[in-house]
């Protein structure tokens, strides 16, 4: 082999060195851009989940207010529908007596708990 035979083979082996060299290195780019991508998906993930957590308290919190308030109103309802039962026989006429009784038996069932219908 010549001498100008030896510098192209030399030549040709550090162009393809050099080629792997840089396809390793695009591929090392490549994996950290996924990485990357991966670790900012997980953060992402990791918001919403937090996000979420935190409104499925508040809701809770929400609906527990709600069913206390719903219970007093319940309480309330049958109250003010016995004191009126009470005074039922003091309504002037029949025509209001009957008034009075759909009233209270509407306000009876309306205070009823769901577990109750």
């Amino acid at each position: 082999m010549s001498k100008n035979e030896k510098i192209i083979a030399a030549e040709n082996r550090a162009f393809d060195a050099e080629s792997r060299a840089l396809a390793a290195e695009d591929r090392a780019t490549v994996a950290e851009n996924n990485s990357s991508e991966s670790a900012a998906k997980l953060e992402v993930a990791e918001q919403v989940t937090h996000t979420a957590q935190s409104l499925a308290e508040r809701l809770d919190k929400l609906n527990q207010t709600l069913e206390r308030k719903n219970k007093r109103m319940r309480e309330a309802l049958i109250a003010l529908a016995e004191a009126i039962e009470e005074l039922l026989p003091l309504a002037p006429n029949e025509l209001t007596r009957k008034k009075i009784q759909s009233a209270i038996k509407t306000a009876k069932d309306a205070s009823k708990d769901e577990s109750e219908v």
